[in-house]
């Protein structure tokens, strides 16, 4: 394979990520991400070689599109960034504020323009809005997709 084949931004990017995903044994980079719930996307990149997070988001929404799993995808995001901004608690530590709104602000970004749902981005900043305003346990940090604040966030979405 050629030096340029292999730089993280080579033309085979989606082809190399896959490639990685499948050397790990997944059949697919959402199967990759069901192994490794609520674990930051930077952390998933390492596992699989060291590769741009954000080339796993697009591949996964890419995937998602594809295979009817939009909605997990979705809440997966939201849960990653949550538990990667947010590592002390929801509402604890001196930038408590920031970290929330940093973590929605990447999650609405990372879904709208990353995942290619432009078509999502209002609903996603009053979902966003919603939760930054919910009274959530201050030292709440999502475990998994299926956490009861993420369904409840949830069920307002329709994916139509």
């Amino acid at each position: 394979m050629s030096e340029s084949s292999t730089h993280p931004w080579s033309d085979s990017w989606p082809e190399n990520v896959r490639t990685a995903s499948k050397t790990l044994g997944f059949s697919s980079i959402i199967a990759l991400l069901r192994s490794m719930e609520a674990v930051p996307y930077a952390t998933v990149a390492e596992k699989i070689g060291g590769i741009p997070p954000i080339q796993i988001i697009a591949l996964a929404f890419e995937e998602a599109k594809r295979s009817d799993s939009l909605e997990w995808v979705i809440r997966d995001c939201l849960c990653r960034n949550i538990v990667e901004k947010c590592r002390a608690g929801w509402d604890c530590g001196d930038n408590s504020r920031s970290n929330r709104t940093r973590a929605v602000g990447a999650w609405v970004t990372e879904v709208s323009r990353t995942g290619q749902n432009p078509e999502l981005r209002e609903r996603l900043l009053s979902m966003a809005k919603q939760l930054l305003e919910s009274d959530v346990d201050a030292s709440w940090i999502p475990k998994s997709n299926s956490d009861p604040v993420l369904e409840k966030l949830f069920e307002q979405l329709e994916l139509g």
